[in-house]
């Protein structure tokens, strides 16, 4: 679970934090991660979000590979959608949670959905 805090998705901090939050940690096995241009492992229990910097999507790309043992089920990401393009190695699994309608940045074989509708 991947949440953008790049300088651009700064006042949407507290949805972002709150939609992980939301996540039914007895039913499912996550890890939650920020990322501007560098990926970093977060716990939710604090309450604050490192924000600013620039935004990379490939940086999900290499986190996945080097975190993970295999790609996982599912890798979902909580952004406005303007970064650099990523051409994930399994888009089929790769869920992303817009604020904006910019979905250039990744294939269209990737899950996409307007975060609003699930506030």
């Amino acid at each position: 679970f991947y949440l953008d805090t790049s300088g651009s998705c700064h006042s949407y901090a507290q949805r972002f934090y709150d939609a992980a939050k939301s996540v039914p940690l007895d039913k499912f096995d996550v890890r939650f991660f920020c990322f501007s241009t560098y990926v970093h492992e977060i716990d939710l229990k604090q309450s604050r979000l490192p924000m600013g910097g620039g935004t990379s999507f490939r940086i999900i790309a290499e986190s996945v590979e080097k975190e993970f043992d295999r790609h996982p089920d599912g890798v979902f990401i909580i952004t406005d959608g303007y970064g650099d393009n990523v051409v994930p190695k399994i888009p089929e699994k790769w869920f992303w949670f817009l604020t904006t309608s910019c979905d250039t940045c990744f294939p269209k074989t990737c899950k996409k959905f307007l975060l609003t509708n699930y506030e």
